[in-house]
């Protein structure tokens, strides 16, 4: 019992320290190692609207009449951080850079645009 105890401890401070949460929580982020040079945004999402991603590109399709000067996107990345972080309302009127920086300062740049889909 004591041993299951250790392993359940364990468990949990390794998965803590990974910077591991999930992907509905608003600013979650997957943090591979210490020394790797992934930074990319994995899933976005603005008003439970998916977006659609192509490489650097990342296309919001949002409903007519939705105001975009103030929306607060939910972001999925790989990284130690990005910048502007996920749940921060941006102006979405133009696009906007997301920089993924990996652990190893490498830097990912991707550019969001939001545009009203007349086909919702």
């Amino acid at each position: 019992m004591k041993g299951h105890l250790v392993i359940c401890v364990l468990s949990a401070l390794v998965l803590s320290t990974c910077g591991v949460s999930t992907p509905d929580v608003p600013g979650a982020k997957l943090v591979v190692d210490a020394n790797s040079s992934t930074a990319e945004i994995v899933s976005f999402s603005i008003l439970g609207m998916n977006a659609v991603m192509s490489g650097s590109d990342i296309i919001v399709p949002v409903p007519p009449g939705t105001s975009v000067s103030a929306l607060t996107p939910k972001i999925v990345y790989k990284g130690a951080s990005m910048n502007p972080g996920s749940g921060i309302s941006q102006n979405f009127s133009y696009p906007v850079v997301y920089a993924v920086t990996a652990a190893d300062g490498s830097v990912a740049n991707y550019t969001v645009m939001v545009i009203l889909d007349s086909s919702r």
